[in-house]
């Protein structure tokens, strides 16, 4: 059995989760907050999911190392290329690249 690295603030899960995060829960999401035994992930309309135990985090991190993303799959870009932190407090924004482009431009 191979190492997994932990969950962390800004990892990417792709898609359902396996369902870690519920049955309803389907879009891709990025980790917005990580505990010892919970992560707390927000989606590109700033819903936030969670998931808590061992198993269920164990099941993210395999999602987040092979997960595919579904929008990719059918030729589009993942909702979460344009999902970026921009709060030193960790908080993730949804920015437009042309957008994100002007920040680094400044």
């Amino acid at each position: 059995m191979s190492q997994r690295k932990p969950l962390s603030k800004g990892d990417v899960i792709h898609g359902f989760g396996a369902g870690a995060f519920g049955r309803d829960h389907w879009g891709c999401v990025r980790i917005s907050e990580t505990g010892a035994d919970w992560v707390r992930a927000t989606d590109e309309d700033g819903r936030i999911s969670s998931a808590e135990g061992v198993r269920s985090l164990m099941i993210l991190m395999r999602e987040r190392d092979e997960g595919k993303c579904p929008s990719r799959q059918e030729g589009d870009e993942c909702p979460m290329d344009s999902f970026v932190q921009l709060t030193d407090s960790g908080q993730f924004v949804m920015v437009d690249k042309d957008e994100l482009w002007g920040l680094k431009n400044l």
